[in-house]
């Protein structure tokens, strides 16, 4: 199953993972997490979170991503949540 094979009305669970591709733009998993909550933006499907998912620190210049450890992230730097577009 992947994003794509959600119906509209669903709901799911987004995990912290999904915002992290998303926000630096990873080149195997981004477009597809943007894709997933541009779909939950546009109310096509219901997407829940926990902020208990988030790290403690803010993500940005504080926060490198060798904290988030994907092997193919490390070194880079994370974007402010709020300059998403």
């Amino acid at each position: 199953m992947t994003f794509a094979d959600l119906g509209a009305g669903e709901t799911i669970f987004l995990d912290a993972n999904l915002f992290v591709y998303h926000f630096v733009a990873d080149p195997l998993y981004g477009a597809a997490c943007s894709q997933l909550l541009q779909r939950v933006e546009n109310q096509e499907i219901r997407g829940l979170t926990s902020t208990l998912h988030f790290p403690r620190k803010p993500i940005g210049e504080q926060a490198p991503a060798d904290e988030i450890s994907p092997p193919h992230l490390r070194g880079r730097k994370l974007p402010q949540p709020w300059s998403l577009r």
